[in-house]
């Protein structure tokens, strides 16, 4: 099958809008400028007689890419999905790919390759009026006890990198574009222990807006097994050139942050929020949901519950935007905390800004907000210098440079990490060392 044929059939037939199952697996459709670039940062140093594999491989968007470039390489394609596997392997019969139907979680064998290059699915598997990818719900188990990076509510798309470098040769490469969030979220802790224990990873950030549809912030990881360190990269400007902007030699598996002179600057000028509070959530609705004494009406003696909306910078909106109520007596028996006042309350965390406000009345709370409960005894003048330091113009910039928009909301990992700036270590005395 010429080139021609190839690029007319894939390129512009897009079988896969016509396949909604599909879907249902986790997989999305990676637009051609992406394969493109993906190829090029795999920066294939030897074009001959490479072992090379997509999993998950839909209709080999990245296969073809590079059997474009290079044809004289071996060429592997796993794909569970039968109607899709039926429609490549009619497409494909006269191209070297070797298909493979199979669960690629689960395909055993001792192949090894030196390049495994892919969009893998993303998701958390589970029931599906919760959970995107449902259809391979009854295997969630055997993943789980499979992948030793599995933790908490694991994204698919984790267990598709262990299982991949698996199968890398010694100084193999692994290409993917997937979420940004591995980074940051304690989810992927044992993820990025084992990333860093056996390789190099390169991050070109590309944000959110890459997919059509999809509202996710993704970027493509590079990882260069049997090497060490990390090394992080942004665009510099609409297009797809990029800048480095972080180089960790000896990178150990904690969150990678795009850390500039400037952030490393304010984080040597005071102690961190985690030393001197401790960080909670508030009630989430599932916590609510059968809880005795709320209602969806006002009644005698109930008190409206707060969420996130109501924080503002500097204080707190009284509203009740939840239509939820619940019996004053029975507040801090949700949560024992809400007793603790004054305390520091941080809401609209989206984005990676921080907004915040001052706590001085016992209410309930649901939803994504966090309750800075104090470790040692501060004066309100205190709290609130914290307060307007935490609403502040460069302690938000210093957010966005960091994180910039990876995940939808803070999370309490990079709360404790906030640095207070240096003139809190004068006014408040001897309040910082700790």
């Amino acid at each position: 099958m010429s080139a021609k044929t190839i690029t007319k059939q894939v390129y512009l037939k897009k079988l896969e809008e016509t396949l909604n199952e599909w879907k249902s697996f986790g997989a999305v459709s990676t637009p051609h400028r992406i394969v493109e670039l993906m190829i090029e940062l795999a920066d294939l140093k030897r074009q001959k007689n490479l072992d090379i594999l997509e999993p998950a491989c839909g209709f080999c968007n990245f296969l073809i890419g590079i059997y474009l470039r290079y044809p004289q390489n071996n060429f592997y394609g796993v794909e569970i999905n039968d109607e899709v596997y039926k429609k490549i392997k009619e497409l494909f019969k006269d191209t070297p790919f070797k298909l493979i139907k199979t669960d690629f979680l689960l395909w055993k064998t001792t192949k090894k390759f030196d390049l495994i290059i892919g969009n893998p699915p993303y998701g958390i598997i589970g029931d599906g009026s919760h959970y995107p990818i449902h259809t391979l719900k009854r295997k969630k188990e055997e993943y789980k006890k499979t992948f030793n990076t599995w933790f908490g509510k694991y994204n698919i798309y984790g267990a598709f990198i262990e299982k991949s470098i698996s199968l890398l040769k010694s100084g193999g490469k692994l290409v993917f574009i997937i979420p940004a969030t591995w980074m940051i979220l304690d989810e992927f802790k044992r993820l990025r222990k084992f990333l860093s224990y056996l390789g190099k990873v390169k991050v070109y950030y590309l944000g959110s807006n890459v997919f059509n549809g999809v509202s996710v912030s993704v970027c493509i990881l590079i990882f260069e097994k049997g090497r060490k360190g990390a090394e992080l990269y942004i665009r510099n400007d609409q297009s797809y050139n990029f800048i480095r902007t972080t180089t960790l030699t000896d990178w150990n598996g904690d969150i990678l942050r795009f850390e500039t002179e400037a952030t490393k600057k304010l984080e040597t000028k005071g102690t961190c929020l985690g030393k001197i509070f401790e960080i909670k959530i508030s009630a989430r609705s599932p916590e609510i949901k059968n809880f005795d004494g709320i209602a969806n009406k006002k009644n005698k003696g109930m008190m409206p519950f707060m969420n996130g909306r109501n924080i503002q910078k500097g204080f707190i909106d009284r509203n009740n935007y939840t239509n939820l109520w619940l019996k004053k007596e029975k507040v801090v028996k949700l949560k024992s905390f809400y007793a603790i006042v004054p305390r520091i309350v941080v809401g609209h965390t989206k984005g990676g800004k921080i907004v915040a406000a001052i706590e001085e009345e016992i209410y309930p709370y649901v939803g994504d907000v966090y309750h800075l409960l104090p470790k040692i005894t501060f004066s309100k003048r205190e709290l609130k210098e914290i307060v307007d330091w935490l609403n502040s113009e460069e302690l938000n910039r210093y957010m966005e440079t960091l994180y910039k928009d990876i995940t939808p909301h803070t999370t309490a990992t990079q709360l404790k990490m906030v640095p207070l700036h240096k003139k809190f270590n004068t006014n408040l005395g001897t309040l910082f060392e700790l």
